[in-house]
């Protein structure tokens, strides 16, 4: 049985029922999907956490590295702009930077940088790698 269909059970038959998910971008895409059907965990209040984890240096410049010549150019563009377009489970690269919290979503699914010190670390170590 989908952890979605237990959720609606128990919400059904429990209607004070609450749940905490936390996961990573398995769960998140079942989450957050736009065409769910999971209608409990459509009205749910989600967080991303950390909300204010460190950004480690080495770890962004492994991120760098591991990105595909596309995705490389697609953040370079990424990087001379404020709005970086919309949440999109689908854009791997998008999702990467999401789930590194390097990015956040604004209420209308837009995503921007965590803020401009990131995004100009973000610039400073492009010219590096």
């Amino acid at each position: 049985m989908e952890l979605s269909t237990v959720i609606r059970n128990l919400k059904n038959n429990y209607p004070n029922f609450h749940a905490i998910l936390i996961g990573q971008e398995k769960l998140a895409k079942m989450v957050y999907r736009t065409d769910s059907t999971l209608s409990p965990l459509n009205n749910s209040i989600k967080e991303v956490f950390p909300n204010n984890a460190g950004l480690e240096i080495t770890n962004l410049l492994a991120l760098i590295r591991a990105l595909s010549s596309a995705e490389y150019e697609w953040l370079k563009d990424y990087l001379e702009s404020d709005n970086i377009g919309y949440f999109d489970l689908e854009d791997e690269l998008k999702m990467k930077l999401f789930w590194c919290n390097i990015v956040t979503k604004q209420r209308n699914d837009k995503l921007v940088w965590r803020d401009k010190k990131t995004q100009n670390l973000f610039k400073a170590l492009m010219k590096e790698v």
